[in-house]
């Protein structure tokens, strides 16, 4: 099976990392957090959100995938909420692939998302 990830989201799915994953990979009670916020131009966000729902749902059937999803922000116009929670840096990394072209950025104003390793 093969899914296509519009360019607009490619760069969220490849950006780096907040931190130097690979304590996860060998420790059982861990996972990879992805959080924060995209903005885009407010014209365009619930656009910019449909264009997304296939990437939310194939990362929700994604194996190694918690939760995953992108969400207008009720306050800011031009703001995407993002959270996506992972088994494992092994599972982000499969699902986000070979990364972005060019133009994969080009609606996305500003990125503020980071990936956080948790331990419990």
């Amino acid at each position: 099976m093969v899914f296509i990830v519009p360019p607009t989201l490619l760069a969220l799915l490849k950006a780096p990392s907040s931190h130097e994953m690979g304590a996860c990979a060998s420790t059982m009670g861990c996972m990879i957090i992805v959080t924060g916020h995209l903005t885009v131009d407010a014209q365009d966000r619930d656009a910019f959100l449909a264009d997304c729902l296939n990437v939310v749902g194939t990362a929700r059937t994604t194996s190694g995938c918690l939760d995953f999803a992108m969400s207008a922000d009720p306050i800011e116009e031009d703001r995407v909420n993002v959270l996506e929670r992972w088994e494992s840096e092994e599972a982000l990394k499969a699902f986000r692939g070979s990364g972005p072209d060019d133009e994969s950025g080009a609606r996305i104003v500003e990125m503020h998302v980071h990936d956080y390793e948790v331990s419990s």
